[in-house]
């Protein structure tokens, strides 16, 4: 929701913005809050508080509003009136297709590295190790034991794993990002209405 109601207060003004404005500065501008907000989400840990979640959506309405009106306005410049309906339902259909398949590729993505990760963890939790002995220690002494203490410790490891994966997923969309900058100024002005 974070996401949406500030994408909500900034669109009217980016309308107003927009006839002063190269759209492909307010579009360029979209993919650097983009990168910044995953270079962001990319440090976070099992530990993060709900403002810490928060606060990075926030920054995202206001890329998600840069984003996509500006985006709409350089698609549809030159296409004909008496073409608009297609041309709009061309490009719907293209950016639904573009997020289902980077959708599918991030979750299956994000499930091969959390299992990479889960891996890495466990091969530093051998016997002798001082951590794991504490953690075990710790879930004995809350009257756990045996098969249930060690249950406790994989359901630990599948936590981390998978953040250590959304961190990985997001420092990898941060890049994209970066690299689509300057893609915007691949398109021809004038834009027109």
């Amino acid at each position: 929701s974070p996401t949406g109601l500030v994408a909500l207060l900034v669109t009217p003004l980016l309308g107003r913005v927009m006839r002063r404005l190269d759209p492909r500065v307010i579009v360029s501008f979209a993919f650097c809050v983009f990168a910044a907000t995953a270079f962001w989400r990319s440090t976070l840990d099992t530990d993060a508080t709900a403002w810490q979640i928060a606060a990075p959506q926030f920054l995202q309405g206001l890329a998600t509003a840069c984003f996509f009106v500006p985006l709409v306005g350089i698609t549809l410049s030159r296409v004909p009136p008496a073409r608009m309906a297609s041309g709009s339902g061309l490009s719907n259909f293209s950016r639904i297709l573009a997020g289902s398949f980077g959708a599918s590729l991030s979750t299956t993505l994000w499930e091969r590295r959390a299992a990479l990760h889960h891996a890495q963890l466990v091969e530093e939790m051998t016997p002798g190790n001082t951590l794991t002995l504490q953690a075990l220690d710790t879930y004995r002494a809350a009257g756990l034991e045996g098969d249930s203490a060690l249950a406790m410790l994989d359901r630990l490891v599948d936590g981390q794993s998978y953040m250590l994966a959304t961190n990985d997923i997001y420092w990898v969309a941060a890049w994209c990002f970066v690299v689509l900058i300057p893609l915007p100024w691949l398109a021809r002005p004038p834009f027109i209405g």
